[in-house]
């Protein structure tokens, strides 16, 4: 036999071998390779790849699970199978309002509870606030998502952050999840996410919230929480002894008249407990709650610092007059946001004959603003110059559609000269090249908007880094 046909029949004869190389010789070799290659070699079989996923497992990862990617739902599962008893932080990111994905969502939460016990952060990432169950099955989300989310929370050492996604379906849940994470974590947690984005905007139950909840936690940071709960009682709880709270997030999908909002008194004294906090203010779907602001809603001794208004279909003179009024020192970034329509009422903005736009007030007197959206709503060209001369380079962002710009003189030439015109002056005054939004630059929950896509859009902007 010559040396090459024996060459041949010894690679034969190893070829089914290579998965009967012992974990521990398996992981030497690893460290001797670069990651690249690594990689590759964990391609060699079933048995390679399961000791590189072992042995290099991240302190972080994010599972995703893709509507008709069967890939990246087995890639998921698998990764959670090699890697849950090691994770420390595990991010969910799911398609939620698509067939068959609650399911396997439903078997990630189970793997994380028989292996995560070593967990430090659990977070959801929903596309869309509801979670589309199986049919006929009414006990899936108390038996196959909740008994889950109560095993990691008791079973899990040390939690610090707990993000549930804005998932409406959660919110008969919360009360109870709370309590366990008050019991287990009540020293440890950090970061809670708990507020919800709603299906039906106009519509939706209030459940029972004890604010003695949080009083059990006393490493809190930074909480989000819907405005139903937001009662003097919770302001108190939040201003107790040993809380250092620096941001509040808090979601107004509507103004309960049997609720009273939280006084000033009950604010200043969050405020002097809370000395670094940032409240930041988001109202969804609620033309009730843009009328509100300036009858109840703000209080002068709020430590607002970020107002997002989204799809309410209105604006209020009133509210920003406040901003600047209340504010001035303390709010860095506004986004006013609503369908961007051609055809946008430039009246929008009741004003005065001869007083300053209110926008350009807010550009003017708030002094540490760094972001201005404004969707849905006309700007003369004038006004909006204005606003970037008054910030110049410390606006880092100025987002208005090129749609709902309109031109009150044009020179001689035509309405692209005035805009080319426009384009340049502001640009000069920001120091940095910009531009109006066109329609392709934004989402289609602004231009061709449904309850569904804007609600996405809404999530999107909503939901923690």
């Amino acid at each position: 036999m010559s040396r090459r046909e024996s060459a041949e029949l010894g690679n034969k004869q190893m070829a089914g071998q290579w998965e009967r190389v012992p974990s521990v010789v398996l992981h030497e070799i690893y460290l001797l390779l670069p990651t690249a290659d690594q990689l590759r070699a964990s391609a060699t079989c079933r048995h390679w790849r399961q000791v590189f996923y072992q042995s290099f497992s991240p302190s972080k990862v994010t599972l995703r699970v893709r509507a008709g990617d069967q890939n990246s739902c087995e890639r998921s599962i698998f990764l959670a199978s090699c890697w849950g008893n090691k994770l420390r932080h595990a991010v969910t990111e799911f398609d939620s309002a698509k067939d068959g994905v609650a399911e396997i969502v439903a078997d990630l939460l189970l793997l994380l509870a028989e292996k995560g016990c070593q967990l430090r952060s659990i977070a959801l990432r929903p596309s869309y606030c509801r979670l589309l169950v199986p049919h006929r099955q009414p006990t899936f989300l108390d038996r196959r998502i909740m008994e889950p989310l109560r095993s990691i929370i008791s079973k899990s050492k040390r939690l610090e952050l707990v993000n549930l996604g804005g998932l409406e379906d959660l919110a008969p849940y919360l009360s109870e999840l709370l309590q366990v994470l008050a019991v287990c974590h009540g020293k440890h947690l950090r970061t809670l996410h708990a507020n919800t984005l709603k299906a039906i905007p106009q519509v939706y139950k209030i459940y029972d919230l004890d604010p003695g909840h949080f009083s059990r936690f006393t490493a809190l940071t930074e909480l989000s929480l819907d405005y139903d709960y937001l009662t003097d009682k919770m302001l108190q709880t939040l201003s107790g002894q040993g809380k250092d709270l620096r941001v509040l997030n808090v979601f107004v999908h509507g103004v309960d008249e049997d609720l009273l909002p939280p006084s000033n008194q009950s604010w200043t004294a969050f405020s002097k407990q809370n000395e670094n906090c940032e409240l930041r203010l988001c109202l969804l779907f609620s033309c009730e709650a843009v009328e509100f602001l300036s009858s109840g809603l703000l209080q002068p001794s709020m430590p607002l610092t970020q107002l997002k208004v989204l799809f309410c279909e209105m604006i209020s003179v009133e509210a920003l007059h406040l901003l600047y009024d209340w504010y001035w020192s303390k709010l860095t970034s506004l986004w006013w946001i609503d369908v961007a329509d051609e055809n946008a009422p430039l009246d929008a903005l009741e004003i005065s004959f001869g007083q300053p736009h209110p926008l350009v007030m807010v550009a003017w007197r708030c002094v540490n603003l760094r972001e201005l959206v404004v969707i849905g709503y006309d700007l003369l060209d004038d006004n909006i110059i204005a606003i970037s001369r008054l910030r110049g380079a410390l606006l880092k962002r100025l987002d208005i559609p090129e749609s709902n710009i309109f031109f009150d003189e044009i020179p001689d030439g035509s309405p692209h000269d005035a805009k080319v015109k426009l384009v340049e002056e502001v640009s000069d005054s920001l120091q940095r090249k910009w531009a109006p939004l066109s329609n392709k630059d934004m989402p289609a929950a602004l231009v061709n908007p449904s309850l569904e896509s804007a609600i996405e859009f809404a999530l999107a902007c909503t939901q923690p880094h």
